[in-house]
């Protein structure tokens, strides 16, 4: 749904889950990683309903709201994106 330069996901995790070798077909530069979060802040570049979508996929907090992003305005928007190890 959003075609970013220097971004390809081709599989989702459930997939990659069961074959591991799958992950390194999805990449991302650091400057497409910014175009995307750049395209969900823009409310003209998504529907709400893709921005929400995107939003539940980056997650939601695994320290129930105690660490940085308890910190932040209520309705802020925080990322939390899980690394991996090679």
């Amino acid at each position: 749904f959003l075609r970013i330069p220097g971004m390809k996901l081709e599989h989702n995790e459930r997939r990659i889950a069961g074959k591991p070798g799958l992950a390194g077909r999805n990449y991302t530069t650091p400057v497409a990683a910014i175009h995307l979060l750049h395209a969900l802040m823009n409310p003209r570049r998504l529907k709400p309903e893709t921005r929400q979508r995107l939003a539940g996929m980056l997650g939601a907090p695994s320290d129930g709201g105690r660490g940085i992003s308890g910190l932040l305005p209520p309705g802020a928007l925080v990322a939390h994106v899980r690394g991996g190890t090679e």
